[in-house]
């Protein structure tokens, strides 16, 4: 029997652009965003981390159960480390605009929530594609199954999702030259447009089956 896995897919954003207002970050501050659950596997340990050496750069969290949010919250007194939870699909966007640069720090093994299936080798995160619609400077884990929707220094930095000091590197080298955050995000951006989109996404389903049925 194949197997066939076809990655994920976003929403292109609204033309409007909308953001959250009053926003917590400090004015002229590097705003740093993460968006996604909390459970493990999915790197908060590193966006903890990261902010508690990063002082100078403002990080926020966007997604979460209660539960998680304040067991973080508990671990990490950070005042530049920023907790918004659960935000519906609708208001997304004004997080979004808000965000200088993305992470993506999952880790080898992801585990499902309340659950001990790992799903590392499988996942496609929705929040990559979201990044990349926004055509944000994104920061990811450098693990097999993201390296097929990024390229180290193409569309994304790519670092060891566990060596800290590669991740305040990367950082900080987006911060000092801002052709790189530029020329980062409009490609991934354009990639996103080409490839990612719900509508390309269904196109490959669609040929997929097509190809199969004449076979």
């Amino acid at each position: 029997m194949n197997l066939w896995v076809i990655p994920d897919a976003a929403e292109i954003p609204p033309k409007s652009k909308k953001v959250v207002d009053p926003w917590p970050g400090r004015p002229g501050v590097l705003q740093i965003g993460y968006v996604g659950h909390l459970y493990p596997g999915k790197g908060m340990e590193v966006v903890k981390a990261l902010a508690e050496t990063l002082g100078e750069y403002d990080f926020h969290v966007v997604g979460g159960r209660d539960l998680d949010i304040e067991r973080w919250q508990n671990t990490c007194r950070a005042p530049n480390l920023f907790f918004h939870g659960f935000v519906s699909n609708n208001l997304l966007n004004g997080y979004y605009e808000r965000f200088n640069m993305a992470l993506l720090p999952s880790q080898k093994q992801v585990m499902l929530a309340d659950d001990k299936r790992d799903i590392g080798q499988w996942m496609s995160p929705l929040k990559a594609f979201e990044y990349m619609s926004y055509g944000l400077p994104i920061v990811s884990s450098d693990l097999p199954v993201l390296r097929e929707i990024f390229q180290h220094e193409r569309n994304a930095l790519l670092v060891d999702p566990r060596d800290l000091s590669a991740w305040e590197k990367a950082l900080r080298r987006l911060d000092h030259d801002s052709a790189l955050r530029m020329r980062l995000g409009k490609t991934a951006r354009a990639e996103f447009l080409e490839k990612y989109t719900w509508e390309k996404r269904a196109r490959k389903i669609v040929d997929l089956f097509g190809d199969i049925s004449r076979h």
